[in-house]
């Protein structure tokens, strides 16, 4: 049945959903206000669909387009302060929500304002207050507002997107994510879809909350609709790629991908589709593509932080995906320094792309005869585990991922250079369970999407006993991979070595074939 679902869910056609719907699903918003002025009301309201589809940038110009024209909008101020906080992306900028929060205090009338739109005013006040987040005040505000006006969706919505500061979890895996915050999110979101199905900010949050690799198939028609609701969204159009990297679609995954960037970029997320791009086009096998994208981004990294970054975590992934070890030597890249990076999210995208090249470096120098040096192998090892403990305090989990990094190197290193005798490989291998048990501590591993951390600790320990010919064991490991990752290259490779070196044809045909037909020929 959930076979079927899919399939049916796959063969919606776009252009029949372009026709009917609008751009950005402005027209299943619902907000009453006091302004009396009807342009400013549709800005207001446009400003709302870019801010449910993290189009920050242009939702703070339609705001701001709404209160020029009513200059005592008090919503319009509230909502364009609300541009400054990104949930999901860790992103936030409190001075500059206080500031809006201040200028609308010298404009609007608070007495003249509903009930409703005057907690709402309060709700951004308890925010912002003096230029600092105060997250929980702000959570219970808006229970209270959703608990005054169950129908207002808007502040249900609200509440779901700024609960993903507790919920979403941090970059590799689920250790710390608050459940009973998730299973609220989940509750309004049902209740919202039963009334207004067609609501572009419950569908897109629906999507984030089952982007995990076990719920990811319950998410798949919502993100669906919501791309074809909110056409004009590159954001929206990305989205649904989450979903079908989760469930082993690259061909569809790429599609959403084109769709995106055929849009245009979403200002605060540049390139971001191209990274994913890039990810599929090495696991369907193109991997000229793949090497095309990296180059064309190169020429962007000199001047600019972000792009060094972007590139940074491409660099990591092309080297893994491809195993081409000279790749590092052939086109150095250093470690990145940002002082730029001071809010949250860009700190932890900074942890993620060193810590995977600090990994790609060691297993690069330990696989070039010509570069192999134990010393600068050791040096990285040192590195990553200073990183870990530098983590440890603020983001656990993330400390937890860059030890099993670490063991990793350790396992790679002590495998392929260090081992002479049986029990020498034994202690390899003993590195590479212990970290694919870290990894899994954080249970399930995010990985992804595309793909997080750079090497999986199951298939690195699937592919070490392989060499070390267990295969049984071995096969174990892919097979758990493909939970979590399903149709990743390296892993059906694993898969069909494992069963054609046990002589059992006919598995080894079937992960062969799923290879060559299913990912390689749809490409």
């Amino acid at each position: 049945m959930l076979f079927l679902t899919i399939l049916l869910s796959l063969s919606i056609q776009k252009s029949t959903c372009y026709e009917i719907e609008p751009m950005f699903g402005q027209k299943y918003i619902q907000f009453p206000t006091s302004t009396n002025n009807s342009l400013a009301q549709k800005h207001f309201i446009f400003g709302l669909a870019h801010l449910h589809s993290f189009e920050y940038s242009f939702a703070s110009e339609q705001f701001e387009k709404a209160y020029s024209l009513d200059s005592k909008f008090a919503m319009a101020y509230v909502f364009s302060a609300l541009t400054n906080i990104q949930p999901v992306w860790l992103g936030e900028n409190p001075k500059a929500g206080w500031e809006q929060i201040k200028q609308m205090n010298l404009h609007i009338d608070f007495e003249k304002l509903t009930q409703r739109e005057q907690l709402y005013v309060e709700a951004g006040r308890n925010l912002f207050k003096r230029g600092i987040l105060h997250y929980n005040d702000y959570i219970n505000s808006l229970k209270i507002i959703y608990d005054l006006f169950p129908m207002d969706n808007e502040a249900g919505l609200f509440l779901v997107c700024v609960l993903f500061r507790k919920t979403q979890p941090e970059i590799r895996g689920y250790l710390n994510r608050n459940s009973q915050g998730r299973q609220l999110q989940i509750k309004i979101l049902k209740i919202i879809l039963k009334t207004n199905p067609n609501h572009p900010g419950a569908l897109h949050y629906f999507t984030h909350v089952y982007d995990q690799p076990q719920t990811a198939s319950c998410a798949l028609s919502n993100t669906l609709k919501y791309s074809c609701i909110a056409q004009s969204s590159s954001h929206a159009q990305h989205m649904s790629s989450h979903i079908f990297l989760r469930l082993g679609f690259y061909r569809q995954a790429l599609i959403a991908n084109l769709e995106s960037d055929e849009i245009g970029m979403n200002i605060q997320r540049q390139y971001h589709s191209i990274e994913f791009m890039h990810y599929i086009y090495l696991n369907m096998g193109r991997r000229t593509y793949a090497l095309q994208f990296l180059e064309n981004l190169k020429s962007l990294i000199n001047n600019n932080t972000f792009y060094r970054m972007q590139y940074g975590i491409m660099y990591d992934r092309h080297i893994v995906e491809t195993q081409n070890y000279n790749f590092a030597f052939d086109n150095p890249f250093d470690l990145i320094i940002c002082s730029e990076c001071t809010v949250l999210g860009d700190l932890l995208w900074l942890y993620q792309i060193n810590s995977g090249l600090l990994l790609v470096k060691g297993f690069s120098t330990i696989k070039n005869d010509q570069q192999y040096n134990s010393t600068i192998v050791q040096y990285y090892i040192e590195q990553l585990v200073n990183m870990s403990i530098e983590v440890n305090k603020t983001e656990p989990t993330l400390s937890i991922s860059i030890l099993a990094m670490t063991l990793q190197l350790k396992a790679f290193h002590q495998y392929y250079r260090l081992a002479t005798t049986n029990d020498e490989k034994n202690l390899a291998l003993n590195y590479a369970r212990i970290a694919n048990e870290l990894e899994l501590s954080v249970n399930p591993p995010s990985y992804g999407p595309p793909i997080d951390p750079v090497k999986p600790s199951q298939e690195l320990y699937g592919e070490l006993l392989l060499e070390n010919k267990q295969y049984e064991k071995a096969i174990e490991e892919f097979l758990h991979v493909m939970t979590y990752f399903p149709n990743r290259t390296l892993t059906l490779i694993g898969l069909a070595r494992g069963y054609s070196l046990l002589n059992r044809t006919n598995l080894a045909r079937l992960y062969y074939s799923c290879l060559i037909n299913d990912v390689l020929y749809n490409s």
